[in-house]
């Protein structure tokens, strides 16, 4: 698999990865049309949903994940809702999409 990790959709060169990171308050206008112009590929961020951040995994088109960051950074709010599980199974991979200091909260995990 090839993964790419970059700050900004523009990086990154179309037809080159097979799963591409996108930081915490991407645009997303920006990931969909990276999203669009490489749908075999898994394309994954967290783009702003008003004070809240949304994780997203999208392949073929679909956001496969529904996942809200949890904690609170002082950048943006934090759900709290530690029941959601942002990983989503392909046939030979498994993609976690967890967000900032989530990944240090040992309540979250996929």
């Amino acid at each position: 698999m090839r993964i790419a990790c970059a700050s900004h959709a523009a990086d990154l060169q179309d037809g080159t990865f097979d799963l591409a990171v996108l930081p915490e308050g991407t645009n997303a206008t920006e990931l969909l049309a990276l999203a669009s112009r490489n749908s075999s590929s898994i394309i994954v961020g967290a783009v702003s949903e008003g004070s809240f951040m949304r994780g997203v995994a999208i392949h073929a088109g679909e956001n496969r994940i529904a996942y809200r960051k949890i904690g609170f950074d002082g950048r943006s709010r934090g759900s709290n809702d530690i029941s959601q599980c942002p990983v989503f199974h392909f046939p030979d991979v498994s993609v976690a999409v967890l967000i900032c200091l989530d990944v240090d909260d040992t309540t979250v995990r996929p």
